[in-house]
C-alpha cells in the first residue's frame, strides 16, 4: 500500500456504546455533506499540524531558566513539544491543595543528574515566575517534572554517546 492510499479500520466492538461529542458532531457533518451541503472541518488534533504553536517565550523562558539555574551548558537546547487539547490532559485541579486552572501546563525535562535540591527549587520558582511575568500564566498551573538521567544516556548525533566515559 502507498503512502497516498487509506485503508479505514473498523472500531472494536467494545467501542458500540462509546459516546462523545466529537464523534456525534463528525457524524452529523458526514451526513449534512452527503446532502450537498458544504461543512467546513475545523480540526482538533496535534496542534502543530494545525497551527497552534507553543508560545516562543514559554520555550525562551525554560531553557534561559535552565541555563541561568541549573548551569545547562550554551546550545545545549533541544525541546520536544507537544500541545495537548483540554479534554486529552488529565490531571487532579487541586492535589496537594494547589488550585489549577483549565491553563494547566505540564513541562517536563530530561537532564543530567547531579543537580542539588536548591538548584532545582530556584529552577521551579524561576520558571513559574517568568511564565507569570511573560505570559501570564499562574504560577499554580506550572508543573514540572525533572527526570534525571547518567550523562551516557546521550547521544547528540553520529551515533556516538558524546558524555560517556
Amino acid at each position: 500500500m502507498s503512502l497516498a492510499q487509506t485503508r479505514e479500520i473498523a472500531a472494536a466492538q467494545r467501542l458500540d456504546n462509546v459516546r462523545y461529542a466529537i464523534r456525534d458532531l463528525a457524524l452529523v457533518a458526514d451526513e449534512v455533506t452527503r446532502q450537498g451541503h458544504t461543512v467546513l472541518s475545523l480540526n482538533v488534533g496535534d496542534p502543530n499540524i494545525f497551527d497552534f504553536q507553543t508560545p516562543a517565550h514559554l520555550i525562551e523562558a525554560v531553557y534561559r531558566a535552565m541555563r541561568e539555574t541549573l548551569n545547562v551548558p550554551d546550545k545545549d537546547n533541544f525541546q520536544l513539544l507537544s500541545e495537548h487539547a483540554p479534554e486529552s490532559l488529565v490531571y487532579d485541579p487541586s492535589y496537594l491543595d494547589i488550585e489549577r486552572s483549565d491553563g494547566f501546563i505540564a513541562i517536563q525535562i530530561t537532564l543530567n543528574e547531579g543537580r542539588s535540591i536548591d538548584m532545582k527549587k530556584g529552577f521551579y520558582r524561576r520558571v513559574a515566575e517568568d511564565l507569570r511575568r511573560e505570559l501570564d500564566v499562574r504560577p499554580q498551573d506550572v508543573f514540572i517534572n525533572l527526570i534525571e538521567v547518567k550523562k551516557e544516556n546521550w547521544s547528540f548525533g553520529n551515533g556516538i554517546a558524546q558524555y560517556a566515559s
